[in-house]
């Protein structure tokens, strides 16, 4: 099973991936659409620690869109942790990522922030997560030989 060196490549692999469109959002929205929110901050941050979260997907002050980023990060970087109690005890996992859900959904109708990070959101989207890992892990083991053999039976050319 990867190490954690593997998950924390992954992670970088993305930033890299985010980084392009983070710079040129930020440098179209500095140039053209610079205004001032309802709480009286600039929409696209010129301080250096607002612009190194954002840039560091901590925070998500230029484009509501991207909240996602920061969640997807801390996943990969849980995914180690989340595959081994897969394959350990998928079920004892799963039960615990349904009670998961349930806490983030009551902190994200109660409106409880926690900061940078965003808990509540982390909490919510790591059940698709999981059972994304229990069905590729536990049911359908074998499911990239038999995707690439039905892909080659349709005629899409996928892996070959």
């Amino acid at each position: 099973m990867p190490g954690w060196r593997y998950y924390a490549g992954k992670a970088w692999r993305f930033l890299l991936a985010y980084w392009p469109y983070f710079l040129l959002a930020w440098g179209i929205g500095v140039t053209l659409f610079q205004e001032r929110m309802a709480n009286g901050n600039l929409r696209f941050p010129v301080e250096p620690l607002d612009w190194l979260l954002n840039a560091l997907t901590l925070k998500n002050a230029m484009a509501f869109e991207w909240w996602f980023a920061e969640t997807y990060l801390l996943l990969v970087l849980l995914s180690g942790v989340l595959l081994r109690g897969v394959r350990a005890r998928w079920w004892l996992l799963l039960a615990g990522s349904l009670a998961a859900f349930a806490t983030g959904a009551m902190m994200d109708a109660s409106g409880v922030s926690t900061g940078v990070i965003s808990l509540s959101n982390l909490l919510i989207w790591q059940l698709p997560w999981v059972c994304g890992m229990v069905l590729a892990t536990v049911t359908c083991p074998a499911l990239p030989a038999r995707a690439l053999a039905i892909a080659a039976l349709a005629g899409t050319g996928l892996g070959f």
